[in-house]
C-alpha cells in the first residue's frame, strides 16, 4: 500500500530537521483530529525504523466539562497503543485571571510549559505538535491584524528549539482524509466551532471570505509567502547576531554607539535579540523594543523599564539589560566624580585626596589607588545588580557579590546602599570593603579617600 502524502510530508520534515538527534518524540495529543493524524503518522514511521521512541502528552485546561471525556479518550488509545502518556491538570481559567492574560494566552503558556516537563520527564529529545497549514495562516493573519513586523509574517516555524512541527506544510484537508481512511476515531473540541476568539472567527469566518471571494489557494499563498519571508527573516537574523557580537563589551553590557549607528531595521533587531537573550522580550510590544532603541543615543543613567522585573540602562557607551532583586529599591545610576561629591537617593559620595591611609574610620571610608581607579572606563554610583562581581579586599579572586555579602551575613536592608561599579566589577561597596584592585600599595602615587554619608531616615 502507498504511503500517504501527509506521512511521506512529515517524514521530510522531520529528517530535514532531526539529521544528528536522536529521534525520540513526545507528542502533545489533545484527542483532536489533529493530534490523532500526526500520532498515527509517526507510528507509521516508528514502524519503519525512522523512530526510536514515542511518547504521548496531554493537558486538562479545566475549562470545558467534555475535557473529562477527551483525557478518558487519550487515556483508552494511549493504552490501546502502548504509548506512554504524561498527564496534568490545569486550572485554566483561574491561570488567566492571575496572570491578567487572555484565555487563549493562559492556555497556550500553561500548555508549552507542561510539554517541556513531560518531555524533561521522559527523556524525549523533541515535542511534536500537529500544527497543519491551516493552522499557519490563522497565525500570519492574526499576526497582520493585530500589527507586526516580518518576524511576524514568517508565523510559526517547523523547527524552533525541541519542537517541531512535522505538519507544517500539511493541508487540514490531507490529515481528515488519512483519518477517514484509517477508520481512525478522534473527539471535537466544541469551542473550535465558535466565533468566540479572533483565531476562531479568522478560521470560521475570514478565511472562507477569502477562499470563495479572492484567491481559492489562500492558505497555501499565505504558507509560501510565509516560508519566503523566513529565508529573509533567517538572515537577517545572522547579521543581527554579528553586529551583537561585535557590540558587545567584557562588562556584560553592549556598545550602544556602534548599536546606535547601525541601520534602522538591523538596529531594532539587534536590540530585540538582546532582549531574546535577556528572557525580557516577552510580554513587550513594539513601543517597548524602540523604547529601548532610544537608549543608545540618550545621556548616561537613562532606564527603561521591562517586564517581568527588568530594566535597561545607559552607562556612558553601555547599553546594559538587567534583572533587578525582588523587593529592589528604585534604580537610579550617577557618574562618579572624583575628586567631588556626588547625590544619591541613599547618601552623598565624597571623593577627596588623601596624603595617607589612614585605619579605623569605619566600612563606610575606603581608601583607592587614584591611578587604578582611573584604569576603569564609566565610573558609577548605583545599586547593586543580578551578575554584579567583586574581589573583596584580600581575597584570592573575585566572586559574585551576592555570595559575598550572605556569607558576611549582611542584613538585607544594608544590601542596598550605592555601590562604585564599572559595569558589572564593584569596586567599592560602602559597609564592606574596597575592591582589592583598588588596594593602595607602597608603589601608590596618588591616594582618594572615598567616604559614602548616608541619609538620615
Amino acid at each position: 500500500m502507498e504511503q500517504a502524502t501527509c506521512v511521506k510530508r512529515a517524514a521530510a520534515l522531520i529528517n530535514e530537521f532531526c539529521k544528528s538527534k536522536r529521534r525520540s518524540f513526545l507528542i502533545g495529543i489533545s484527542g483532536g483530529p489533529d493530534s490523532v493524524a500526526l500520532l498515527h503518522i509517526i507510528l507509521e514511521l516508528k514502524a519503519q525504523g525512522q523512530v526510536e521512541e514515542l511518547y504521548a502528552a496531554h493537558l486538562h485546561h479545566g475549562i470545558r466539562q467534555s475535557a473529562d471525556e477527551d483525557l478518558a479518550f487519550v487515556r483508552d488509545k494511549c493504552r490501546d497503543l502502548g504509548i506512554a502518556l504524561f498527564e496534568e491538570q490545569i486550572n485554566v481559567p483561574e491561570l488567566s485571571a492571575k496572570t491578567r492574560t487572555t484565555l487563549e494566552a493562559a492556555a497556550r503558556n500553561a500548555r508549552y510549559s507542561f510539554l517541556e516537563r513531560a518531555r524533561a520527564a521522559s527523556g524525549a529529545s523533541f515535542i511534536l505538535t500537529a500544527h497543519h497549514m491551516g493552522d499557519q495562516a490563522e497565525t500570519v493573519l492574526l499576526h497582520l491584524l493585530r500589527g507586526t513586523g516580518l518576524s511576524g509574517l514568517c508565523g510559526m516555524r517547523p523547527a524552533t528549539g525541541v519542537l517541531l512541527r512535522p505538519l507544517l506544510t500539511t493541508p487540514k484537508s490531507e490529515l481528515m482524509e488519512y483519518l477517514s481512511l484509517n477508520n481512525l476515531a478522534f473527539r471535537v473540541d466544541e469551542t473550535n466551532l465558535e466565533p468566540c476568539c479572533m483565531r476562531n472567527r479568522i478560521r470560521l469566518e475570514l478565511l472562507p471570505l477569502l477562499e470563495h471571494e479572492y484567491n481559492p489557494s489562500i492558505i497555501k499563498s499565505i504558507c509560501s509567502m510565509a516560508d519566503l519571508l523566513a529565508q529573509d527573516d533567517a538572515y537577517l537574523d545572522l547579521l543581527a547576531e554579528k553586529a551583537l557580537e561585535e557590540a558587545a563589551l567584557p562588562s556584560c553590557g553592549y556598545n550602544r554607539y556602534k548599536l546606535s549607528k547601525l541601520e534602522k531595521p538591523l538596529k531594532s533587531r539587534a536590540v530585540r535579540l538582546a532582549l531574546e537573550k535577556k528572557g525580557a522580550l516577552y510580554d513587550l510590544q513594539r513601543g517597548g523594543i524602540e523604547s529601548v532603541c532610544s537608549l543608545l543615543n540618550a545621556k548616561t543613567g537613562a532606564v527603561r523599564a521591562l517586564p517581568r522585573r527588568m530594566q535597561a540602562r545607559t552607562s556612558y557607551e553601555a547599553l546594559f539589560l538587567e534583572t533587578l532583586p525582588k523587593g529592589n529599591a528604585e534604580a537610579f545610576e550617577k557618574p562618579f566624580l572624583f575628586p567631588g561629591e556626588t547625590e544619591t537617593p541613599a547618601g552623598r559620595f565624597i571623593a577627596s585626596w588623601a596624603e595617607e591611609l589612614k585605619l579605623g574610620e569605619g566600612a563606610a571610608v575606603a581608601y583607592i589607588d587614584a591611578d587604578e581607579l582611573s584604569c576603569f572606563k564609566a565610573l558609577v554610583l548605583r545599586r547593586r545588580l543580578p551578575g554584579d562581581r567583586f574581589h573583596p579586599l584580600g581575597a584570592p579572586g573575585p566572586r559574585k557579590l551576592k555570595a559575598y555579602l550572605i556569607d558576611k551575613k549582611f542584613p538585607k536592608a544594608e544590601r542596598e546602599v550605592p555601590l562604585l561599579a564599572s559595569g558589572c566589577e564593584v569596586l567599592f561597596f560602602p559597609g564592606g570593603t574596597v575592591s582589592n584592585s583598588l588596594r593602595v600599595r607602597k608603589t601608590t602615587k596618588r591616594i582618594l579617600r572615598v567616604e559614602f554619608l548616608k541619609n538620615e531616615p
